[in-house]
């Protein structure tokens, strides 16, 4: 997880850093574009041997999603291609590594926030230890 979302950072911010890019909508719309070449191969290999696709099992596979759900999945995808322009227009301006302390420790108070206000979960010592480790690392990063 930590090389997956580190080789991310370095690999966005090299995106941002270089003169030539001028529109970061392009990135992204390849990066989506990118994602689903990628789950329809790996969706083809997995179905290698099955029976096929009909357009009856793609509505039984679209149907077990209620509106909801499918409004929920929908606001995730929005929401991350907004963080990712954000990420770009950050990194931009900002070293890879003190984004990298920055997102990890915003991500882990965000979350703890989260949890704790909206689902009311209680944190254990060693969960409060390590938000106030993370608020740290927020004050003492340049």
């Amino acid at each position: 997880m930590f090389l997956l979302n580190g080789g991310s950072v370095i690999l966005v911010q090299l995106y941002a850093r270089d003169t030539g890019v001028q529109d970061s909508n392009s990135f992204f719309f390849l990066t989506n574009a990118m994602s689903v070449l990628i789950c329809v191969g790996l969706l083809a290999v997995a179905q290698r041997g099955k029976p096929a696709f009909s357009r009856a099992s793609v509505k039984e596979l679209l149907g077990i999603f209620n509106r909801m759900q499918i409004l929920n999945i929908a606001a995730k995808t929005a929401l991350a291609n907004a963080c990712s322009v954000l990420q770009v227009l950050i990194l931009r301006d900002m070293d890879a590594s003190a984004y990298a302390v920055l997102n990890s420790s915003m991500s882990l108070v965000g979350s703890v926030a989260v949890s704790v206000l909206c689902f009311r979960e209680k944190q254990n010592r060693k969960g409060v230890l390590a938000v106030l480790l993370a608020i740290a690392a927020l004050i003492v990063n340049p």
